[in-house]
């Protein structure tokens, strides 16, 4: 695990300096990304920082950034997306992720400290839905332009895999918990793998500059 932590330091910084090197070729949309890919850094920097200091309760970083990461996803997608009853929904979602997770871990106060996915798997579930009507969307434009040279189709590709793929692995380790919780943990790593995926995928879109068919 040591080796996957280095790894994904290592595409979340070339991610942050890949963004900002063309950030002058990109459309200003994908300067979401920028809070995005430094708050993460910071997020996960902080728990390992508490982990090593053997500080228990240090999951509560994870449920902040959840609603944080969201939101500037959500603003993203709603540039993107062209459909404006969706532009309006992408909207009205922001706060129900927020008002969410403040009840949720209100309520349940000492799940806040513990390792909790529920506010992941209700974020993830909307940016599923975003990603797969963008995607419907660029099936039916009538705009002709080379995908691989189309940063969205990267950074949803990666958010399509990344995203959908921890739902199904969610849904499976709730599925088995009650019955093989070892099985179960397992099953988390691979959201480690489909996290390096996803900021591969986001490098590559982050270097192709929007080129349109003549």
């Amino acid at each position: 695990m040591i080796l996957i932590k280095t790894i994904y330091y290592g595409l979340l910084g070339i991610c942050l300096v890949t963004l900002l090197l063309n950030s002058k070729r990109l459309n200003r949309i994908y300067f979401w990304f920028i809070p995005i890919i430094i708050f993460a850094i910071a997020v996960q920097a902080s728990q390992d920082i508490l982990k090593q200091q053997a500080i228990k309760g240090y999951d509560f970083v994870f449920h902040i950034y959840q609603p944080v990461e969201y939101s500037l996803l959500a603003l993203f997608y709603y540039q993107l997306i062209n459909n404006g009853v969706v532009k309006k929904l992408i909207l009205a979602s922001i706060p129900v992720v927020l008002l969410f997770s403040v009840v949720y871990y209100s309520v349940g106060y000492g799940v806040f400290y513990g390792s909790d996915f529920i506010d992941f798997c209700v974020c993830a579930f909307f940016i599923n839905i975003w990603v797969v009507i963008f995607f419907f969307e660029l099936l039916r434009s009538d705009e002709n332009m080379h995908l691989v040279h189309y940063p969205a189709f990267w950074v949803n590709a990666g958010n399509l895999l990344f995203y959908g793929g921890c739902l199904m692995v969610m849904g499976v380790y709730f599925s088995v918990l009650g019955t093989d919780p070892g099985t179960a943990k397992q099953l988390l790593k691979v959201n480690h793998y489909l996290n390096l995926v996803l900021y591969s995928l986001y490098i590559i879109g982050f270097t192709q500059p929007l080129r349109w068919k003549k």
